[in-house]
């Protein structure tokens, strides 16, 4: 039985479209909703798409099939832990599929298709966003890889090469990497924006004319009207562009020639960046969010202006106690403790973990004083497998942050963390 980390959900199963892709009822809808299982890629069944049909890719969509076969319910998990009607309306991918994991009677599909060399663990849009997932699906493609089959063996299961996996896979792993800091960068800043996944957020603020720096995806270019661009992010679902006034300045052609000769990519056969982050005033067109850019300098690989004003904290998280003896429930902990010379009122703060599961905090820590804070059964628990971990203020500001890996875990001993 797989443990969830995500808000999850028992939903009508319908029907299998590909070996990647299920059509499930939710709550309360009789027409039934496409899904776009994360983790997998598939090769595909079908014409249509932009990959080749391949005889790999009709055994894929026989596997998956066979896999819900009598399957009236399954379980779909979401990748974050916000209420239900949140995460159906914010976890949606370019074209307004679902993005969500699935089980059947508790048994991972992603895990069980990747391992049986039906898909690679796909993470052109970033690596699972739960470790405890990260780790099953990086092993499953390994175990796959060292027998080398399916997907692994292109000869044998279609005759031919049809894709270029290590291309493909060195792509998507350069990808994940930047969306894996950017992850981290959100954890501790909340005022940096993802086109996709805080897109009402910015709609909301580009009414309002505020500026904003924005995390996105860098497609491609159009030119429109005669002078100006369009910078397109990929995604019909949530249609954010960056719009250059003059495309035939000099400024214009320096921003077109970063974007084309740094982030945007001509086809897999030729892999860059993909992302960036943008900055600028948020404006609409036709309701649709967007900054304008003026300048090349607006377009960075790293959150421009890093701010310094979280140094100096005097909270800050001195030890953790990941795996106590016997029975991890209730008994995990983590202490802070108040360096400074002033009483610290917790209210407002909390903690938060790498995948953004948080426990709030109260009370008052005096000078010199620690506190346990045990964590109970949820929302946020720590993981024996390696985590980070953010002391976060009721300002938003990061005050303390630490990292451990599984070689640190030890069962009741705690992992204490020394600072100059």
């Amino acid at each position: 039985m797989t443990l969830l980390a995500g808000t999850h959900l028992h939903v009508k199963f319908s029907r299998v479209v590909d070996g990647d892709t299920i059509r499930v009822f939710l709550p309360g809808q009789d027409k039934d909703e496409s899904l776009r299982i994360l983790a997998l890629d598939t090769e595909e069944s079908r014409a249509g798409g932009g990959k080749p049909v391949t005889p790999w890719g009709k055994k894929a969509k026989d596997r998956a099939i066979e896999f819900f076969q009598g399957s009236d319910e399954v379980t779909i998990e979401f990748p974050g832990n916000e209420d239900v009607e949140t995460c159906i309306g914010k976890y949606r991918g370019n074209y307004g599929r679902l993005l969500v994991f699935v089980y059947r009677d508790g048994i991972d599909f992603q895990q069980t298709m990747i391992h049986e060399g039906y898909s690679p663990y796909f993470v052109k849009y970033g690596n699972a966003v739960f470790s405890s997932h990260h780790q099953r699906y990086q092993k499953a493609e390994m175990e796959a890889q060292r027998r080398k089959i399916g997907v692994w063996d292109q000869l044998t299961v279609n005759g031919s090469e049809q894709r270029n996996y290590s291309l493909l896979g060195t792509w998507w792993k350069l990808r994940a990497a930047i969306i894996d800091e950017y992850r981290k960068i959100k954890a501790k800043d909340s005022s940096i924006f993802n086109t996709r996944l805080d897109y009402a957020t910015l709609k909301e603020k580009a009414q309002a004319g505020e500026k904003a720096t924005v995390f996105t995806e860098l497609r491609s270019i159009e030119r429109v009207g005669g002078c100006s661009g369009l910078v397109f992010i990929g995604s019909n679902q949530q249609p954010f562009n960056l719009y250059i006034p003059d495309i035939d300045s000099p400024e214009g052609q320096e921003i077109v020639n970063l974007l084309e000769t740094r982030y945007m990519s001509s086809g897999e056969d030729y892999p860059k960046r993909s992302y960036g982050y943008v900055t600028g005033e948020l404006s609409t067109f036709h309701d649709k969010p967007q900054i304008v850019l003026f300048s090349a300098d607006q377009i960075t690989d790293d959150v421009p202006n890093t701010r310094e004003d979280t140094v100096s904290p005097t909270v800050r998280i001195v030890s953790i106690l990941p795996n106590p003896v016997g029975s991890d429930s209730g008994k995990e902990r983590v202490t802070l403790r108040n360096t400074g010379t002033e009483p610290v009122n917790l209210r407002g703060w909390f903690l938060q973990d790498f995948a953004n599961h948080r426990i709030a905090l109260t009370d008052v820590l005096e000078p010199g004083e620690d506190k346990d804070i045990l964590l109970r059964e949820g929302p946020m628990l720590l993981n024996n497998s390696g985590d980070e971990l953010f002391l976060i203020d009721s300002k938003g500001k990061v005050c303390c942050q630490v990292t451990y890996s599984a070689n640190d875990v030890e069962a009741g001993q705690p992992i204490r963390f020394l600072y100059r």
